[in-house]
């Protein structure tokens, strides 16, 4: 799931149909879908979204809500190193394996793009290419998100 914006920017050739008599529409707008995502603390509710990354063994769900403040969250599934950012947008996850180059990375969000603790190479979370740094030209392989109202995930 992401913006219209967004989805331009990384597909400049598609074009997409919306049929405006479609129920939903007008609940999941990038609007509505940022004020979840950044609507604070608190117990989850119905309209909370999850960004879901399943393993070949186990599956985790994380509350957009609290990937917000920090916008990335460095964790392990199934014993392997992962990422999961936000974007800015407040709507757009992305989900990585944080090996490059043999060895485990640590994250941190800045603007829209991820910065490595062991080499300080900066990193396209969208494409997971290094745009910089010791690692340039490496990649980091992405994994499937799927993004849901926390009850369906």
């Amino acid at each position: 799931m992401t913006t219209w914006g967004r989805w331009r920017a990384l597909h400049p050739d598609t074009t997409v149909y919306v049929d405006p008599s479609l129920p939903g529409r007008r609940r999941f707008t990038e609007e509505s879908m940022a004020r979840i995502t950044l609507g604070g603390n608190g117990p989850i509710v119905n309209e909370d979204l999850v960004a879901g990354v399943e393993g070949r063994r186990q599956a985790r769900a994380y509350l957009l809500r609290r990937l917000a403040g920090p916008r990335v969250v460095n964790d392990e599934l199934d014993g392997e190193p992962i990422a999961v950012f936000l974007a800015a947008d407040a709507v757009t996850v992305r989900a990585l394996r944080r090996t490059a180059g043999g060895r485990t990375l640590t994250f941190a969000a800045e603007a829209d793009r991820l910065r490595d603790a062991e080499t300080g190479s900066l990193w396209d979370p969208m494409t997971g290419q290094a745009l910089s740094g010791p690692l340039v030209g490496r990649s980091l392989e992405g994994l499937v998100v799927t993004t849901a109202l926390w009850y369906a995930w």
